[in-house]
């Protein structure tokens, strides 16, 4: 078993910016196999504003980030139309950019 725990955008976006720290527990009193408590350790997490001005590599990520949370979420076609919108402003961007160069032999 690998357990998995995420926040939605809107919910990381709620957060006050700040220092906190994250333990999962797992507690199964009466378990037929198994019973007890058993806690992981300790992460250290930082929650700041997101800046005005972003990377390329940076932006790419946060679009990358919430793409996988759709997938996570269930919603397939979501992921898929923001990856077919990313690409298309990519294909502008670079078809844009590749008109302004000239190129000689």
């Amino acid at each position: 078993m690998e357990p998995f725990f995420c926040l939605s955008p809107e919910q990381t976006g709620a957060l006050p910016p700040g220092d906190y720290t994250i333990r999962a527990i797992l507690s199964i009193p009466g378990g037929a196999g198994w019973s007890g408590v058993v806690a992981s350790g300790v992460v250290r997490v930082t929650v700041a504003t997101e800046p005005p001005v972003m990377s390329p590599a940076v932006r790419l990520h946060k679009v990358q980030s919430r793409m996988g949370w759709m997938l996570l979420a269930g919603d397939t076609e979501g992921a898929r139309r923001e990856a077919r919108r990313r690409s298309s402003v990519s294909a502008r961007r670079l078809a844009r950019f590749s008109a302004g160069l000239r190129f000689a032999i």
